[in-house]
């Protein structure tokens, strides 16, 4: 207990070839310690995972689905899988099938609610004119519930890079616009995009220097 430093019960560590690669202390619900232990353990499901994982960042979403669809069929309640094809198929605008596989997940998973949120944002630009809001802004920088649907719209384009932009300037102008709404909305996308993702490390700095 000394030499790994165990001061709480209960502490669990997860050891690879002799040395620690994870730890967490607190009793913790089944899926989280599933997910800890799916890291870990070397499969087909989860090699194909990975794969796809690749594909997907060199821009082919639609093999990226075909794989992740044949890791599923090894592993049917793989959540993890689940949360990959749902962000690939989104991406790819299979909304239909992407909130079949969603509503399949348990929603007190922090990741999957943001799933959640980000398919919430987008739903919320339906119905919206691009040229009719981009107008209305011109018109009046200062109109933020036009500048947070543009933001919203932009996203189902991919638009990330605007989207952000225009979240950003809501947050720096108003942090009080829909109970403090743009900065969840970009919390939100930071979580879909991942925290690897250059945009996301850029804008995820530009936030913080905003708020402090």
């Amino acid at each position: 207990a000394q030499n790994y430093g165990v001061r709480n019960l209960p502490t669990v560590k997860f050891f690879r070839y002799g040395k620690v690669i994870e730890e967490f202390m607190g009793a913790q619900p089944e899926s989280v310690i599933r997910n800890y232990l799916e890291r870990h353990i070397e499969r087909k499901a989860e090699q194909l995972r990975q794969q796809a994982h690749v594909i997907r960042e060199q821009g082919d979403i639609n093999t990226a689905i075909i794989i992740l669809k044949s890791a599923l069929e090894l592993e049917p309640n793989n959540q993890n899988i689940k949360i990959d094809l749902v962000r690939a198929l989104i991406i790819n605008d299979a909304w239909h099938e992407a909130q079949l596989i969603l509503n399949s997940l348990p929603e007190e998973e922090n990741h999957i609610n943001a799933l959640h949120s980000y398919v919430e944002l987008i739903n919320s630009a339906q119905n919206q004119d691009y040229n009719e809001l981009q107008n209305k802004l011109a018109a009046d920088a200062s109109d933020h519930e036009t500048r947070y649907r543009l933001a919203t719209l932009q996203l189902t384009t991919k638009n990330y890079l605007a989207a952000l932009d225009n979240l950003l300037e809501i947050v720096r102008r108003d942090r009080k616009f829909r109970d403090d709404g743009a900065r969840q909305a970009l919390l939100t996308i930071f979580e879909f995009l991942g925290n690897d993702n250059e945009l996301v490390i850029q804008y995820r700095r530009r936030l913080i220097n905003f708020l402090h």
